[in-house]
């Protein structure tokens, strides 16, 4: 009778310990999550607060599908090999946190499931010959792959915020006729006059008159 009691109790802490496990490859087949865009933007900063033009929010959700709180929400940028993101001291964004050895950023989902994302960094001028693929930053949910983003940022130059220098720098990958995903503010896969228009937006809200002080990567 003892004995079987025993095996009855350790069915019982396999099943609690196997559940949790269960249920995240049950949520990873769902993907119920969702994402703000498929382009995330890299910005600068004004009074200590990031711009709220670079605001992106993942949304983890189960088979139900409802949010799940309390999830590592992860962006995964060594695939992107022309910007790079400012070192953690200079994210004002509350609750990022950066890892230069992984070249990652991460944040907890809320109550509702939402993890939020206003990331401070810049086009890397030290490699800014190289091209980055189109959706080279990789979405993590726990671990779990959710979606691939494409990079982009304003600062072309990761110095001194937003500025016309950056415009000048623009311009010299609109002319190349490569469409630099990093310029291409819209998002369409192309570098145009209507991103230079959302980059003239960019530069007259003031919202990025800053840079990150020093650089994760």
């Amino acid at each position: 009778m003892r004995s079987r009691l025993i095996l009855l109790l350790l069915s019982a802490l396999l099943a609690l310990c196997a559940a949790p496990l269960l249920a995240a490859a049950a949520n990873a087949q769902c993907n119920n999550s969702t994402k703000s865009s498929n382009c995330i933007r890299l910005v600068g900063a004004a009074g200590g607060v990031a711009d709220p033009a670079g605001l992106f929010t993942v949304t983890v959700r189960d088979c139900v599908p409802q949010g799940i709180p309390g999830v590592t929400v992860t962006f995964d940028f060594s695939a992107c090999s022309d910007t790079h993101v400012g070192a953690q001291a200079g994210q004002p964004y509350p609750g990022l946190t950066v890892d230069p050895g992984t070249r990652t950023v991460s944040a907890i989902t809320d109550g509702s499931g939402v993890a939020r994302f206003d990331i401070v960094g810049a086009v890397n001028p030290a490699t800014r010959g190289t091209v980055a693929p189109t959706n080279c930053a990789k979405i993590y949910a726990d671990g779990v792959l959710l979606s691939n983003v494409t990079v982009n940022a304003f600062d072309q130059d990761g110095i001194s915020g937003t500025e016309l220098a950056d415009l000048a720098l623009w311009a010299t990958d609109f002319y190349s006729a490569l469409n630099q995903r990093r310029s291409d503010y819209d998002c369409n896969n192309s570098v145009a006059l209507p991103d230079l228009s959302i980059w003239a937006v960019e530069y007259f809200s003031q919202a990025s008159l800053s840079s990150a002080g020093a650089y994760a990567w």
